[in-house]
């Protein structure tokens, strides 16, 4: 998004139903906490498994209510991603949380590259 003088970009994730399409955007800022965060989150669920809870839920959740996080059930960990406050269909579950950090990577370094090819516009349109 360009706005002025000013460039943001995002990181869209979109979940297709059988009626509709969720979807939820993370601020490149918001994505590099969020892969700190992540970081944070897969020590704890190592330690939270071997603890052996009946049931414990650690999550991260970013001003505009993207969330992510785990549960720990059964010994065993299940990752998810939520776009929204509220709503079944706005939340997915994932295998691990591998997943998650490799989607956040690759969003980070598009998002880079796509900076550094608006960064050399303006140099190119000069010369």
């Amino acid at each position: 998004i360009i706005s002025g003088d000013e460039s943001k970009y995002f990181y869209l994730l979109e979940k297709q139903d059988k009626t509709d399409i969720n979807s939820a955007s993370i601020e490149y800022d918001d994505l590099l906490v969020a892969i700190k965060a992540l970081a944070t989150l897969k020590g704890e669920a190592v330690k939270d498994v071997y603890s052996k809870p009946d049931y414990v839920e650690n999550k991260f959740i970013t001003d505009d209510c993207f969330q992510f996080g785990y549960y720990v059930t059964e010994g065993k960990s299940k990752w998810y991603l939520k776009f929204e406050k509220s709503g079944s269909e706005n939340t997915f579950f994932i295998n691990d949380a591998q997943t998650i950090e490799n989607s956040f990577i690759e969003a980070k370094k598009k998002i880079e590259e796509v900076r550094s090819e608006s960064a050399m516009k303006p140099m190119l349109a000069k010369e």
